[in-house]
C-alpha cells in the first residue's frame, strides 16, 4: 500500500480513498515507490459493450481512450448483510487503537488475527449458543452489538 501514496482516508470527493500520484505524469522524485506499483500493474483495454470484474479492494484506475464514453460501476459484495461496514470499522480502529503504545497495538493485532482474520472458529470449545458475536447472527444480536459500539463512541 505504501507504494500507492494514498490520500486522506476520511475525505475524498469521489467517496473512496485515492492515490495522490498523477498517473498521466507521475512525479517519481516525490513518489519514488510508485515505480514498484507500476511494475506490478495490469492493463486491460475494453471495447464498446465490454465489462470487467475488479475484485473488492483492488486498486485500479480508469482512463477513456475515446472522446465520448460511459462508465457504470456496480459494487457487489458476497455478503448481502449491511450489518458492518469494513471501512467504518477501520476508521474506528484508527481512532481506538492507532495511537496506543506499540506493545498494546501488538496485543490488539493478535486479538484481531485470532477473532477476525484467523479463518477458523476461534471458540470451538463453546456451544453455538454461547459464542454470541462469533456465532450465528440474528437481528437481536446485531442490534445489541451496534448499540454497544454506539455507546462506546
Amino acid at each position: 500500500m505504501s507504494n500507492l501514496y494514498i490520500g486522506p482516508l476520511d475525505f475524498n470527493p469521489a467517496g473512496q480513498s485515492i492515490s495522490m500520484v498523477d498517473l498521466a505524469n507521475p512525479d517519481f522524485t516525490r513518489y519514488p515507490k510508485f515505480k514498484d506499483a507500476l511494475a506490478s500493474a495490469k492493463t486491460a483495454e475494453l471495447a464498446a459493450g465490454d465489462a470487467i470484474y475488479i475484485p473488492s479492494l483492488w486498486w485500479h484506475a480508469v482512463q477513456s481512450l475515446a472522446p465520448v464514453n460511459m462508465l457504470v460501476n456496480f459494487w457487489w459484495r458476497e455478503l448481502a448483510e449491511r450489518n458492518a461496514v469494513p471501512f467504518a470499522s477501520m476508521l474506528h480502529g484508527i481512532l481506538a487503537i492507532g495511537r496506543l503504545p506499540q506493545r498494546e497495538k501488538e496485543a490488539w493485532k493478535a486479538l484481531y488475527e485470532h477473532y477476525v482474520f484467523g479463518g477458523k472458529d476461534p471458540m470451538p470449545h463453546l456451544e453455538e449458543a454461547h459464542k454470541l458475536a462469533l456465532g450465528a447472527r440474528n437481528q437481536d444480536l446485531v442490534r445489541g452489538m451496534k448499540a454497544y459500539i454506539a455507546e462506546s463512541m
